[in-house]
């Protein structure tokens, strides 16, 4: 009976269909805009406070940053020309040195330099407006602390400022000096009191040692932290917002209108104020919102709003690194209303709303309907081809359209997932995946790698086959390939081509893998768990459980890339490496092994898989030696017995290669003990015999040179 013929669906032009939807969704898309202008004034006026939040904090941390480390070159130098023996001996000299560095950057507020002798070289300000320089030259004499003080005009001249007979001060038992010295290299302080003038202060401090590696003193700058303050209060954010500066210790190093510290006695003593001692009630709301539900450990940057007497207030807070060890908050604090005259919606935008309601109501409604006809074929389209970027390639329903445009797309993409699907099961699926990727045309080109290959074959399969009918053998070998394939390709690999009933694949490209050894070894050993599995079903156990796998693993350098014609390739790899990985798996017959390894392999996965050493053996067509190991599992899931035959196999192997045959005769003994019949340990217990009965020793040779594939 004849196919009914189906109905043709009618089809719009896309073109056409655009050309009345444009205007219907301008005229949306303007009336949309200002409606959300409308209804998001609030959230403007938010994300504008933000902006302005993040730049004055950008520019108080570029600033406070481009003030600090000024010191860091500055103490560098210092330290090079006194080890290059370049700074006078003569204090006065030195200290007029350090005047002209201080006045050439205003921010500092001392620089000396203070030896273990308790001797102390500076020079600083009297007070942050004075053009005059004070320099400061002292020593111990006996438990008494003899002072200098001079000023320094413009010209360098030095006037006797103050002469102490007991300064009461040793550089030694400073905060900087003792934080230098336990560092051995440049630190920066805590926030302190400065000895002479009471202040708050940092100090980045740079220790010095001789020839001999002993501790000679310690270079000093100092920075006033009243400087802070004036920084912050540059960065005004609005007209009642405030930024201030503080540690994470909640002390307070800079604020606009309020003193970092009070002062208690003279000299050293003060106190650097904390949030506890502040009488600003904004700023005690700051860091209370801070402490609820931990917002302070939400990284390096956050922002938040709260509640103060009822008005909103808008905050953040920013961390940021000054130099290793020096690390700061800005915080910021500012009322909301501040922000709300900058960015409210005036009232003729409501009236234009009433002119324009209705046309936007229509043309919300034809938007509706053509965005529905038109984007949900295209998403799903769209779906489609990012799932065949991936090679997902599933067959699967068509996106029906009544576009004649979309449905020829959609098509013509079926038909290439189609076409996607049978140029998948020939070619390795990471080499598809790259090409859809890149989009780059397949040419003959390959590169030399580090690979891991792996050759499986069936043992006894040409009896195995006599057996069976054809069809039956392919549906059966289809079976075995099914699982083997599917273990192989769980653990990365990429399959190379079926030789018979034999698989070679390879690790590490085209898709890298840095534990390609690894994936290919516990690949082998995810095969023969497959492989019992399949022994053990109902179904295909009467048949599976007469076949058994054979592995070879080498690792090394090999050519990979598109090897054949221009206009037939094939993409694979050559080499010496993959000759050793298919004599590998032949030479499990002579060793009545499963799983055998090239010492290339085992050097790589030794920390996760246990494999016990075979023999040194030459393959066919090779005259060097090479160690060969048997892969007796994953290390994580050893026996004792797999953990005693390790050690005991690489021990007895060495005393062989090593002419020790009484050992070597023990240790072969020792795992005959283990495993009675262990076919290695009988081969080289005979070739220890054939050496003991040679006349001339000096010809015989460890390795056994095996003359057939």
């Amino acid at each position: 009976m004849a196919e009914m013929p189906q109905p043709r669906t009618p089809r719009t032009k896309f073109k056409l269909s655009l050309l009345v939807a444009i205007p219907a969704l301008v005229v949306i898309t303007g009336g949309l805009i200002v409606f959300f202008t409308l209804t998001n004034t609030r959230r403007t006026m938010e994300d504008f406070g933000w902006a302005l939040f993040r730049d004055a904090t950008n520019q108080s941390i570029n600033d406070t940053r481009n003030v600090i480390r000024e010191a860091i070159p500055d103490i560098e130098t210092l330290q090079n020309l006194y080890q290059r023996g370049l700074l006078a001996t003569d204090y006065n000299w030195q200290a007029r040195y350090y005047a002209e560095l201080l006045r050439s950057h205003r921010d500092y507020s001392w620089v000396s330099f203070g030896d273990e002798n308790g001797t102390f070289v500076g020079a600083y300000r009297p007070d942050a407006s004075s053009k005059i320089v004070r320099t400061n030259i002292s020593w111990l004499k006996g438990k008494k602390t003899e002072s200098f003080e001079y000023d320094v005009d413009l010209r360098g001249n030095q006037t006797l400022y103050k002469y102490d007979p007991n300064a009461g001060y040793d550089p030694r038992n400073r905060p900087f000096y003792e934080l230098a010295k336990k560092s051995g290299k440049r630190v920066w302080t805590p926030p302190y009191i400065f000895f002479e003038q009471g202040v708050p202060g940092i100090t980045c401090a740079m220790p010095v040692y001789g020839a001999d590696k002993r501790l000679r003193g310690v270079f000093s700058i100092d920075f006033d932290l009243n400087s802070l303050s004036e920084i912050v209060a540059k960065s005004k954010v609005s007209e009642r917002g405030v930024i201030f500066i503080f540690t994470e210790n909640r002390e307070i190093l800079g604020h606009p209108t309020i003193k970092v510290v009070s002062k208690t006695g003279g000299r050293g003593e003060g106190k650097i104020l904390t949030v506890a001692d502040i009488p600003d009630a904004n700023i005690k709301a700051f860091f209370a919102e801070l402490d609820r539900d931990g917002k302070s450990s939400n990284g390096d940057r956050h922002s938040f709003s709260l509640q103060i007497n009822g008005e909103r207030h808008l905050a953040s807070y920013s961390r940021f690194e000054i130099d290793e060890g020096l690390k700061w908050v800005i915080g910021i604090i500012a009322p909301e209303n501040d922000f709300r005259g900058i960015v409210e919606v005036k009232e003729n935008y409501k009236r234009a709303y009433a002119i324009s309601f209705a046309a936007i109501l229509l043309s919300l409604m034809l938007a509706v309907v053509f965005t529905r006809l038109i984007s949900t074929p295209l998403r799903s389209i769209s779906q489609d081809m990012e799932k065949v970027g991936r090679l997902e390639i599933e067959s699967g329903g068509t996106n029906g359209s009544m576009f004649k445009e979309i449905h020829a797309m959609d098509q013509n993409l079926q038909s290439m997932k189609g076409g996607l699907r049978s140029f998948a099961s020939y070619v390795p699926k990471d080499l598809v995946r790259d090409l859809l990727k890149t989009g780059k045309e397949a040419r003959l080109e390959g590169s030399t790698e580090t690979l891991t290959i792996l050759f499986t074959d069936i043992a006894g399969f040409t009896s195995f086959a006599e057996q069976l009918e054809p069809t039956e053998l392919v549906q059966k070998l289809g079976k075995y390939f099914e699982i083997m394939t599917a273990a192989i390709m769980k653990h990365k690999g990429t399959i190379d081509k079926f030789i018979g009933d034999g698989i070679m694949s390879f690790w590490g490209a085209p898709a890298a893998d840095a534990e390609h050894a690894i994936d290919a070894c516990l690949a082998a050993l995810a095969c023969v768990d497959a492989l019992r599995e399949l022994a053990q079903s109902a179904e295909h156990g009467y048949w599976a459980k007469h076949l058994r796998t054979r592995f070879g693993i080498a690792t090394g350098p090999v050519l990979v890339g598109n090897i054949g014609t221009p206009e037939r390739m094939n993409y694979t790899v050559m080499g010496d490496t993959v000759n050793l990985s298919s004599r590998l798996e032949g030479i499990n017959k002579i060793y009545h092994t499963s799983i055998v390894a090239s010492e290339s392999t085992y050097a790589l996965v030794k920390e996760k898989i246990i494999g016990r050493a075979l023999d040194i053996v030459a393959v066919k067509g090779k005259s060097h030696g090479v160690r060969i190991y048997e892969i007796l599992g994953k290390r994580a899931a050893a026996t004792p017995q797999d953990t005693e035959l390790e050690g005991i196999a690489e021990q007895a192997l060495t005393a062989f290669i090593g002419r020790d045959m009484d050992s070597a005769k023990k240790l072969y003994a020792r795992i005959l003990e283990l495993r009675h019949d262990d076919q290695s340990a009988q081969l080289i217990l005979r070739r220890i015999y054939d050496y003991e009965t040679l006349p001339d020793k000096a010809t015989w040779s460890a390795v056994n040179a095996l003359v057939s594939k």
